[in-house]
């Protein structure tokens, strides 16, 4: 038996509702009502996909309602892991930008000195340097792509080794101190 949905259009689209009989209600560009043959009995609600036009399927077609239910349940720690794992890596990238900036001052000191006595070795060693903290920030972030569980996401620190408060991060010195 046909019911209606009335469908998200806008990212994450999904199913807002299910009624029995086509509400009175005036499409718009953000929401869209359908027919679609849903039945309760046999098809989880999480699982229909709603497409950029509206239409809509359902992603484990041919499984029961609990098999659907079950595989919604894994999908949803899955998209929670995705969604910690990048909130983890832009602190990592915050960090490293914030050492990166700490040391900003060091460039300019070495292109003058370097400029001084005609060489380019105290430019190299900031180089080396501002290489070895972007090395660090990328090791901590292929730390948190190789996590594959939700308990090993939340568990990992956000401040990785030598990344306390920034007074205190090693190889960094404070050009007012």
């Amino acid at each position: 038996m046909a019911k209606f949905l009335k469908v998200c259009l806008i990212e994450p689209r999904s199913v807002v509702a299910v009624y029995d009989e086509k509400p009175d209600y005036t499409d718009s560009e953000h929401h869209k009502i359908v027919a679609y043959n849903f039945d309760d009995s046999t098809e989880e609600r999480k699982s229909l996909v709603v497409a950029a036009d509206g239409s809509v399927t359902n992603k484990h077609t041919g499984k029961s309602k609990a098999e659907q239910q079950a595989l919604n349940a894994v999908e949803a720690v899955d998209w929670v892991i995705d969604v910690e794992k990048t909130k983890l890596k832009k602190r990592i990238n915050s960090r490293t930008v914030e050492k990166l900036e700490a040391i900003e001052w060091k460039t300019q000191r070495a292109k003058e000195q370097d400029y001084l006595a005609g060489t380019t070795d105290k430019s190299a060693a900031v180089a080396a340097e501002k290489k070895a903290i972007r090395d660090e920030g990328n090791a901590h972030e292929a730390g948190v792509d190789a996590l594959t569980n939700l308990t090993d996401v939340q568990a990992y620190s956000n401040k990785p080794p030598t990344w306390g408060k920034n007074t205190e991060w090693t190889g960094i010195t404070w050009e007012n101190s």
